[in-house]
């Protein structure tokens, strides 16, 4: 038996110029993001980043229903830990389009800022998109200190 392996390979190249703000990383998320679903299934995106600010590394780490998916905190830590990122953002879509963060929402944020900490890496923030705007846990004080 084989075991499967998760690959990242880390390049000292730079996708993008430094994120400064909710603004900046929405505008980011959403060259990557999958149009054809966003209306349709909730996903979650991991931005890996470096302590410039810059963005080193990305990843789709799940795809779900119309009104929810998993979300799962090892492998978000293991893709953030294998890109050698100094911080990360994590953001996911609502296609009925209703941006207001969830308990469920609130809750896996928590967690992952907690467990992100264990591993010296800073969850920056945590936001929910739409093809027309954005929720920036950041930006609602939200986030861990």
């Amino acid at each position: 038996m084989k075991n499967s392996q998760l690959r990242v390979s880390f390049s000292s190249r730079i996708l993008s110029s430094p994120l400064t703000g909710s603004d900046e990383s929405y505008s980011y998320l959403l060259k990557i993001w999958d149009k054809a679903l966003i209306n349709i299934q909730e996903q979650v995106y991991l931005l890996c980043i470096n302590n410039s600010n810059e963005v080193i590394g990305w990843r789709c780490i799940n795809t779900g229903t119309g009104n929810e998916t998993l979300f799962d905190i090892k492998f978000a830590l293991s893709c953030s830990l294998n890109c050698l990122a100094s911080k990360i953002i994590i953001a996911h879509n609502h296609p009925s389009g209703i941006l207001k963060p969830s308990g469920g929402d609130l809750n896996i944020t928590d967690r992952l800022s907690k467990a992100a900490e264990l591993m010296d890496i800073k969850l920056l923030d945590h936001i929910i998109v739409n093809r027309n705007n954005y929720y920036s846990f950041k930006d609602h004080g939200l986030m861990r200190a």
